[in-house]
């Protein structure tokens, strides 16, 4: 793991880790009472779990929410989107596990659009690279995406996507995000 991702791990410790599974206080409570385990994926994704992520398309012209939260105790982590203006109204779900076999972290995404993908998410000293996303649109056709998330502040990360189906990159989007309250996911929710 890398050297900024522990530092983020230890500035944030153990005790929030658990307070991010907290679900909304209108839930059960036996969901309230969920704490979260020590996982790999929890690990190197504690930086970004328990929050809302507002971000801006570096266009101007879009908006995307992203909100992640620990499932099944910390063993996977579940991340809702939501994209409005220009490129929008579209939103997602995306599943982040630990693939023990591997010795990575995988994930697969569902769009509103009827799209899927799947992928891997490697810590780097900055924050994430996801160099092999294979994004299949409901017509059929596919695509191979890379994409970075690299952290920028202690409360800010950016999003930076390339497609690499071709025989050169295309950037597809560079999207700048803050943190924001847990909350729900307009659009979806």
């Amino acid at each position: 793991m890398t050297r900024m991702i522990r530092t983020i791990m230890a500035s944030i410790g153990v005790s929030a880790l658990a307070a991010c599974a907290t679900a909304n206080p209108s839930s059960p409570p036996e969901v309230l009472a969920t704490t979260v385990d020590q996982t790999p994926v929890m690990d190197a994704m504690a930086f970004f779990v328990g929050s809302c992520w507002d971000g801006v398309f570096s266009d101007g012209q879009s908006t995307d929410r992203h909100c992640l939260r620990a499932m099944n105790k910390g063993h996977f982590v579940r991340d809702r989107h939501f994209v409005d203006g220009a490129r929008g109204p579209y939103g997602g779900e995306t599943i982040f596990s630990w693939d023990a076999e591997e010795g990575r972290i995988v994930y697969i995404y569902f769009d509103t659009a009827g799209g899927k993908s799947e992928g891997t998410l490697i810590p780097v000293d900055d924050g994430f690279k996801a160099p092999d996303e294979v994004y299949e649109m409901a017509d059929g056709r596919s695509m191979t995406i890379a994409s970075a998330w690299v952290i920028t502040g202690p409360d800010s990360w950016e999003q930076r996507t390339q497609d690499v189906s071709g025989d050169a990159p295309k950037t597809l989007w560079t999207i700048a995000y803050d943190r924001a309250p847990l909350g729900t996911v307009e659009g979806l929710d």
